[in-house]
């Protein structure tokens, strides 16, 4: 959202550094004269600049004080308005992080939710004099990485910079349709090198999801955070007495090398189609669709999907490699 580059082209493949010299957002906007300030999350990402960094709210770890938060904002929009600078708030909450606030978790369970909303989440765009008030878009899909382009370009006049991986949807947010916007990639590497390396790629349409697990190898066990709540304790449980859940266990568990899955059919993405003949054709073209962005954007795990090589060494090996240094 920041550079708008997928994070195997501007450096930060998990919780690691974005390098220098890879242009974001709240530098561009700072070497134009506007106040800059990030709430909550930031604190640590040092490769992002900000005039100011308001940190502290909530008393939960991860929760946040609304009320915290609307004081803080009002200070930062005077500060900037004193200063005659434009202003760029990045707000950050961390509800999707445990404990949830205001939330019944460790009394109940969480309802069951569809498998693609790891990753699919709506976006909501206020513009007063553009944007029309109530208008809904089920047509165009779109990336948080176009965030960085439209930001830029259509609010601030400010060239965004010409190696991207997206582009601006100000055509979009003005009403007009745009070419290309029937699907998207999404992507997941490592949490640092050589934890939980669990990389993985792809490709979503409003009928289908396409997905390359790189680290699926029928031995290698996932263990992420998904598996650190109640829910999947009571899956656990459950498999003991049940086969199908039991099934469902070994499929969050070890996952497959390829999974396609059609999203209006079966939206809880129970049924991998990948060996469907019936589906061929669409899987040929997905998988086309996902090896021409790998190739476009120089991703490391190319290799891997054409069955040419392996995940790179030194996302494997780099704890091992720091250990022994």
């Amino acid at each position: 959202m920041m550079t708008g580059l997928h994070p195997h082209r501007n450096g930060t493949l998990g919780f690691v550094l974005v390098p220098e010299g890879v242009p974001n957002l709240s530098q561009l906007l700072m070497a134009k004269g506007y106040y800059t300030a990030s709430f909550n999350k930031g604190r640590g990402y040092k490769s992002f600049k900000w005039t100011e960094f308001l940190d502290g709210y909530g008393t939960r770890g991860f929760g946040r004080d609304p009320g915290m938060f609307v004081a803080s904002a009002k200070k930062a929009i005077a500060k900037a308005k004193s200063e005659g600078k434009p202003f760029f708030l990045n707000v950050a909450i961390s509800d999707p992080h445990r404990a949830f606030p205001v939330s019944l978790q460790e009394s109940e369970e969480l309802e069951a939710a569809s498998y693609p909303y790891s990753t699919r989440t709506p976006l909501i765009v206020r513009w007063p004099g553009v944007v029309q008030p109530g208008r809904v878009d089920r047509e165009h899909m779109v990336s948080t990485m176009d965030l960085m382009p439209t930001l830029l370009e259509a609010v601030t006049g400010i060239p965004a910079p010409v190696k991207l991986d997206v582009r601006s949807l100000s055509t979009l947010l003005k009403g007009q349709p745009q070419a290309g916007r029937d699907h998207v990639f999404t992507t997941q590497n490592y949490i640092t090198p050589g934890t939980q390396v669990y990389p993985m790629r792809a490709v979503h349409t409003r009928d289908y999801s396409c997905i390359f697990n790189a680290w699926s190898d029928g031995k290698t066990k996932f263990n992420g955070e998904c598996h650190s709540g109640l829910t999947f304790d009571a899956l656990l449980t459950a498999a003991k007495t049940d086969a199908g859940i039991a099934e469902r266990v070994k499929q969050i568990e070890y996952r497959v090398r390829e999974e396609l899955y059609d999203v209006k059919q079966d939206p809880g993405c129970l049924h991998n189609l990948v060996n469907d003949e019936h589906y061929a054709t669409v899987k040929a073209e997905l998988k086309k669709a996902m090896t021409d962005e790998m190739v476009r954007t120089e991703d490391p795990l190319l290799p891997s999907f054409q069955e040419k090589g392996t995940i790179p060494a030194s996302w494997l090996n780099a704890k091992k490699k720091s250990l022994a240094e």
